[in-house]
């Protein structure tokens, strides 16, 4: 997507109803034309938009300020929610957005040029429960060595009445809607542009879309070469040439059938069972410095600890005493445990006992009581297990907020269908044919059905199960197939 060049340029994004946003170069005085479809010639852009017009306006540089024409005769064109006439110029500002007729079609101006943006999807479920959006100001959290949890700036998504609305929780930097920064709460219409600090968000009715910026100074470089068991003598591997990058902010499922190896996967990952191999995240080696980053690892095990006498509240303050800073000043310490009980629903039931929860809020608290240490990689073994369809989506709802505030979420589940839509990506592990645990894939959701050629996560686990597992048994033949597309993908780097 988009063009290859310096960051000196600025930037267009079209956002249509559907499909992801695209991205242009501005680096010259450039003409939007109407059209049947969107196109960039470079001298020009043609938008999908039927109109009378010749032309619709024109974009250009005026000394350090990009501007825009109005040169439309009968089309309308919004410049944040502000009319233009024919023949006005308006000066651009970053994250401007410019709507163009009655097509819901928007063009957003950004000051520069980045090819490092990924868009990601939030889906909106109007089930009654706020919906939390994140974005980080990661310069004054850069020059802190141990941020304020204010640093993290967000705002709610509230359904009310059939409607969906933006509230603002005081941020220090505010949230901007259509660049006008808004006071409470405030309706969202149709591709507004919503802006935290750094990060924008575009509503889209039954989904958020916003722009991920990739972080490569934090993410998880998993290098396995194999983890065995057994003496010299008698070596059985059981997980084999593993190799993979996770980037902050993605939400990743972990699939493959019994005995792929994914408990072996996790355990290597976190340190608990070292294996002949290189796990890094950031700066820091799991491995060689586990003391100083063993608190940056969240694991959720299937099987919760609870005590049934204790309250919901007791039990996150006592979770914090042990597992957050000794030297923690007390007032940050309990705003971690509000944080945590709110992100995670827990807030109603506080005072309640734990032998009182019901199943999905028990499964909540046990994965607060890891998240209460803020885990910069968290780690979770079939959260959804014991669930019914609506409280295991509404789980992962909130595994996915989780992952929006920067973190990398990798969850196990055996009904990943029902979640698809909120993953990023998928790792499969498969048994080969000497009963070795592989990689078998890792990348999209869209592109692992593509890779495999099934329609269902469901069935890309029975592809690569044996048949005495009833399962397909072409672990061998996907394994092989995953190998050979990283080399093409690594000679074209």
């Amino acid at each position: 997507m988009g063009n290859s060049g310096d960051e000196r340029s600025a930037r267009l994004i079209v956002v249509g109803k559907t499909g992801e946003p695209e991205q242009y170069r501005l680096s010259k005085e450039l003409d939007v034309l109407p059209g049947e479809s969107t196109a960039y010639k470079g001298e020009h852009l043609r938008l999908g938009i039927a109109t009378q017009d010749l032309k619709l306006g024109r974009f250009k540089k005026r000394l350090t300020d990009w501007t825009f024409t109005d040169e439309a005769a009968s089309a309308s064109i919004i410049h944040d929610d502000k009319p233009m006439k024919t023949g006005e110029v308006r000066v651009l500002r970053d994250a401007d957005a410019l709507r163009f007729g009655d097509s819901s079609l928007l063009v957003i101006f950004m000051e520069s040029w980045s090819d490092k943006k990924i868009w990601k999807t939030i889906p909106l479920e109007p089930n009654g429960d706020a919906i939390t959006i994140y974005c980080q100001d990661m310069e004054s959290v850069a020059a802190q060595e141990n941020p304020d949890p204010d640093d993290f700036y967000y705002a709610e998504l509230l359904y009310q009445d059939g409607k969906w609305y933006v509230h603002d929780h005081n941020t220090r930097k505010g949230v901007f809607v259509n660049q006008i920064r808004i006071s409470g709460m405030q309706e969202l219409k149709m591709m507004d542009v919503l802006t935290i600090a750094e990060t924008h968000f575009i509503f889209r009715g039954n989904h958020i879309l916003y722009d991920h910026v990739k972080l490569h100074e934090n993410k998880l470089q998993i290098h396995i070469d194999e983890r065995t068991v057994g003496s010299f003598l008698n070596k059985h591997v059981l997980l084999e040439d593993i190799d993979l990058m996770i980037e902050p902010g993605n939400m990743v499922m972990l699939l493959g059938g019994s005995g792929a190896g994914k408990t072996t996967f996790v355990n290597a990952v976190t340190g608990y069972e070292k294996a002949k191999a290189s796990i890094r995240e950031g700066d820091l080696d799991v491995y060689r410095d586990y003391d100083k980053i063993k608190y940056q690892i969240g694991f959720a095990p299937q099987q919760d600890m609870l005590r049934s006498d204790d309250s919901v509240r007791m039990t996150l303050v006592n979770a914090a005493q042990v597992r957050l800073p000794k030297d923690l000043p007390e007032d940050r310490r309990m705003k971690r445990v509000e944080t945590v009980l709110e992100l995670m629903g827990l807030q109603p039931v506080e005072n309640s006992l734990v032998g009182k929860l019901s199943g999905g809020q028990r499964k909540r608290l046990s994965i607060a009581v890891e998240y209460i240490s803020d885990p910069t990689l968290f780690i979770l073994d079939e959260p959804d297990s014991g669930l019914d369809g609506v409280m295991a989506r509404d789980l992962m709802v909130r595994l996915r907020a989780i992952a929006n505030q920067k973190r990398i979420v990798i969850v196990i589940t055996h009904t990943p269908d029902r979640v698809a839509d909120l993953f990023d990506k998928v790792v499969v592990l498969a048994k080969n044919s000497e009963h070795v645990g592989r990689l078998a894939y890792y990348g999209s959701i869209a592109d692992a059905r593509t890779f495999f050629g099934r329609n269902t996560m469901e069935d890309i686990v029975r592809a690569v199960n044996g048949k005495n597992e009833g399962g397909d048994g072409l672990a061998d033949s996907f394994i092989q197939k995953y190998a050979e597309l990283r080399k093409e993908e690594a000679a074209k780097a």
